[in-house]
C-alpha cells in the first residue's frame, strides 16, 4: 500500500472512530434522559398515591403484614417508605436527566479540547460512566457490573490494574442512584422514628437499608473492577493478535 493510501485509510478509520464516538455520545444521553423521565414519573405516581389511610386498611385485613412490626409500626414504616421513596425517585429521576444533559456538554466540551491539543489519550470520566450505563441497562442481567466493567476497561486501552480501576469507578457511578433512592427512604423511616412513639421498628428497618445499600455498592464497585480488568485483559489480548 503507498503511503497515499495509507493516509487516506487512516482518515477513513479517525473519521469512522469519531463519528462512532458522537453516536456513542448521543446513545448514552438518550438512556439517562430517558431513564429519568421514567423513574421520575414513577416517583410522583408512588409519591401521589401514598395514603396512610389506606394502608392502614390493607394493614387490618392482613394484605400488608409483617411478623417482626405491629400493625401500628407497620402502617408507618409502610407509608414512610411510599411516600419518601417516591421522592427519592423522582429527584433520582431529575439528577438523570440532568446527568444527561451535562454529559453531553462535558463530551462536546472535551472532545473539542482534545483536538485542539491533539490528545489522543482516553478520557476515564467518560469510560466510567458508558460502562455505569450499561450496568444500570443490564441490570436484569445477573452480574450486570461485570459487563459495564468490562466495557469500561476495555475502552480505558490501559493496563490491567488501571482498567480494574476503571471498572470499579464503572461500579462506584452506577450505585449513585441506588444511593439516591436508600438515603430517601432511610431519611424517611429515621423522619418516623423522631415523630412517632414507634420509633424502634422504622429504625430498625431504616438500618437494615442502610446495610442493604453498603452491600449493594461494594458489590457494585468490586463486580464493575472485576470487569475493568477483564476488559483491559482482552483489550491486551486483542492489540497483541492484530
Amino acid at each position: 500500500m503507498s503511503e497515499t493510501d495509507d493516509t487516506t485509510v487512516q482518515g477513513a478509520r479517525g473519521e469512522t472512530t469519531h463519528v462512532l464516538g458522537r453516536t456513542v455520545d448521543w446513545v448514552v444521553t438518550a438512556l439517562l434522559v430517558l431513564g429519568g423521565v421514567l423513574f421520575g414519573l414513577l416517583g410522583v405516581f408512588l409519591n401521589s398515591v401514598a395514603n396512610r389511610a389506606e394502608i392502614a386498611r390493607l394493614v387490618a385485613d392482613g394484605t400488608i403484614e409483617s411478623t417482626v412490626l405491629s400493625d401500628a409500626e407497620l402502617v408507618n414504616v409502610t407509608y414512610a417508605m411510599a411516600w419518601w421513596g417516591g421522592l427519592g425517585l423522582a429527584v433520582m429521576g431529575v439528577l438523570l436527566v440532568v446527568g444527561g444533559v451535562a454529559f453531553l456538554a462535558y463530551r462536546r466540551r472535551i472532545r473539542q479540547r482534545r483536538e485542539e491539543m491533539g490528545v489522543t489519550e482516553p478520557d476515564t470520566t467518560t469510560n466510567a460512566i458508558v460502562g455505569a450505563v450499561v450496568s444500570v441497562v443490564g441490570g436484569f442481567i445477573p452480574f450486570a457490573p461485570v459487563i459495564g466493567g468490562a466495557v469500561a476497561g476495555y475502552l480505558e486501552r490501559a493496563d490491567r490494574m488501571a482498567g480494574a480501576r476503571v471498572g470499579g469507578l464503572s461500579g462506584l457511578v452506577a450505585s449513585v442512584p441506588i444511593f439516591v433512592l436508600f438515603a430517601f427512604l432511610i431519611g424517611g423511616l429515621f423522619v418516623v422514628s423522631a415523630e412517632i412513639s414507634f420509633g424502634i421498628g422504622a429504625a430498625s428497618v431504616a438500618l437494615v437499608l442502610a446495610i442493604a445499600l453498603l452491600v449493594a455498592v461494594v458489590y457494585m464497585v468490586l463486580l464493575g473492577a472485576v470487569g475493568g480488568y477483564i476488559g483491559a485483559y482482552l483489550r491486551e489480548d486483542r492489540m497483541a493478535a492484530a
